[in-house]
């Protein structure tokens, strides 16, 4: 004879689902508090940060105005380096478009002459093959090249 599983009365149930809804609450408020606490902690962080352990030393009017000029010197190195990039960016894409041109014909070097007025020996030591700078690896954008044109007068 098969018997059917008891089962439990209603009182238990209720009494279960109070047990899981307390652990519930609890984890909740151990998580809100660790939250909390990691909020605390970096809002503390963030404000002790900004307060110097030691005074700084008041800068003097000749280092402020060296300062000034290495930085101004070093805008017009950083302008000076970004147009010869663009200039020869450019000359380099010419050579990649006459380089594909060229490929097929009878004389490659007299080709590329004719194409660029240079001869190959002077595109091939600055130029990679499919048109890029040889030995610049941070290149400006095409964006930057154009609006260097008419911004930058330094």
């Amino acid at each position: 004879m098969n018997t059917p599983p008891a089962s439990k009365s209603p009182w238990q149930l209720r009494r279960a689902i109070i047990l899981i809804a307390r652990k519930t609450i609890i984890v909740i408020g151990y998580v809100i508090g660790l939250v909390v606490l990691f909020a605390l902690l970096g809002a503390l962080f963030s404000w002790t940060r900004d307060i110097p352990l030691l005074p700084r030393p008041q800068d003097t009017p000749e280092q402020i105005e060296a300062r000034r000029i290495a930085a101004k010197e070093a805008k017009a190195a950083k302008a000076a380096w970004r147009n010869a990039t663009c200039k020869q960016m450019n000359s380099c894409q010419r050579y990649g478009v006459a380089r594909q041109q060229c490929a097929v014909a009878g004389d490659f070097n007299n080709c590329i002459k004719i194409r660029t007025g240079q001869e190959y020996r002077f595109w091939s030591a600055n130029c990679t093959d499919n048109g890029g700078v040889r030995g610049v690896t941070d290149t400006p954008s095409t964006v930057q090249c154009f609006i260097s044109t008419f911004f930058d007068a330094d």
